[in-house]
């Protein structure tokens, strides 16, 4: 029984960033995301996808990286305050 391949992980360097790259079976378009809580850049797309493609693409789309990176950036900054004795906070 022959297996194919449904799933291929790989991490690209694109200039200074570090992009995950999973490629797989079911999808048509490339998906890019940018995730917390560290800015992580993951990229999906197709199998048949080649590798200079997707450096296209992200290069295509920098400025969306660098500022989604940013904001991630900035809102787990937030998030892991630490809180001080007699501090007030305000939940709403």
């Amino acid at each position: 029984m022959v297996r194919y391949i449904s799933k291929i992980n790989k991490v690209l360097m694109v200039g200074n960033l570090e992009v995950n790259v999973t490629k797989k079976k079911g999808i048509k378009n490339i998906y890019l995301k940018v995730k917390p809580p560290f800015g992580d850049i993951f990229v999906s797309c197709p199998l048949n996808c080649p590798d200079q493609s997707i450096v296209d693409f992200v290069l295509l789309k920098l400025n969306f990286v660098i500022k989604a990176k940013q904001n991630v950036l900035r809102n787990a900054e937030q998030f892991y305050t630490k809180f001080e004795s007699g501090e007030k906070i305000y939940l709403w």
